[in-house]
């Protein structure tokens, strides 16, 4: 039986072979394991006053879950007490948060402090996303508005998924990494150094009740998707994270296309949701679009920008693609 390598452990083992940025990266996710233990700590002990809704919306107009309020305030104390990030963009705060005591620092935070968190009330799937963005001038605050909504200043991602185990996983440009936490030792212990997305595929994710509403594009795409596929079987999480999470080990597509019904693009934010599953799923071999342009080259327009996400086997993408341009 091999001996568990921990995640302190693999990042000694990959410091030699990386860039000092990549060094610096591996070094914030240590960081960032450290919340994920805590905020696992907090949502499987907070007992049941911390269930059930707030009674406000947040920035996004979502309705605010009690354990969104709390896990933003954690993920808010970590960056401001890292000394690595310079600013904050989360999905429960309005605006962007700057962080006086390290306003020069050469790194910005995005979250999605809990993902997922309708799925509370009934024990289902959760989880908490990073995404790093490096900053193009750490000499000018007024430069850090930009780089949250540049396409070009994303570093790293990551997510940390609640479930019957814990699991973290990160990409900082060299592969998709997997630790899982070990109940016992409270260590995170390597389970795939380079996750891939396997073919072929096995599953698509969609919420069905919104297909009537989609463009007739994605309509036409989901139908032939179907008979091209038979066998494989629709899975819908109702967490964008666990979503991608299983096409990541299963193989598949998920699908969230613009919604003509509200004239949304979907629900889905580009900034601190939809960069950091592309940013991912490249990185295991995958793909990530609109139908029009890959994810990773759209700028935002705002913090709290929806956009459409088409994401999973590369082959499969590139079909949604071609159906999307031609119609």
């Amino acid at each position: 039986m091999n001996t568990p390598i921990t995640l302190p452990e693999w990042a000694e083992n990959q410091s030699s072979t990386q860039t000092p940025e990549g060094v610096e990266l591996s070094a914030i996710f240590q960081a960032l394991s450290l919340l994920g233990k805590m905020l696992t700590e907090t949502i499987r002990s907070g007992g049941v006053d911390l269930i059930g809704a707030y009674g406000s919306e947040n920035a996004s107009g979502d309705s605010v879950q009690k354990l969104d309020v709390l896990a933003n305030t954690m993920c808010k104390e970590f960056a401001s007490t890292h000394g690595r990030f310079a600013a904050i963009a989360s999905e429960e705060e309005e605006e962007i948060v700057y962080l006086e005591e390290s306003i020069t620092a050469p790194y910005l935070l995005a979250f999605d402090p809990l993902d997922g968190s309708k799925n509370i009330d009934f024990n289902g799937p959760i989880g908490t996303i990073f995404t790093i963005y490096k900053r193009s001038d750490t000499a000018d605050q007024s430069t850090i508005m930009a780089d949250f909504l540049s396409a070009t200043t994303i570093a790293a991602s990551g997510f940390v998924l609640y479930g019957p185990r814990t699991l973290f996983i990160f990409s900082i440009g060299d592969g998709v990494h997997t630790f899982q936490l070990d109940p016992e030792t409270q260590e995170w212990i390597l389970l795939q150094d380079t996750l891939s997305l396997p073919d072929p595929i096995t599953t698509y994710a969609h919420n069905d009740s919104y297909v009537a509403n989609w463009d007739s594009a994605s309509q036409q795409y989901l139908t032939a998707m179907k008979e091209r596929h038979p066998d494989t079987t629709a899975r819908h999480i109702g967490a964008l994270l666990a979503d991608i999470y299983r096409i990541l080990v299963q193989g598949g597509i998920f699908i969230r296309a613009f919604d003509n019904a509200s004239k949304r693009s979907a629900k889905l934010r580009l900034v601190y949701e939809l960069r950091a599953m592309a940013f991912i799923i490249e990185q295991a071999g995958g793909a990530a679009t609109d139908g029009l342009n890959r994810i990773l080259t759209i700028d935002a327009t705002d913090i709290h920008h929806r956009h459409p996400l088409i994401a999973g086997n590369i082959a499969e993408v590139q079909e949604y693609e071609r159906v999307f341009r031609a119609s």
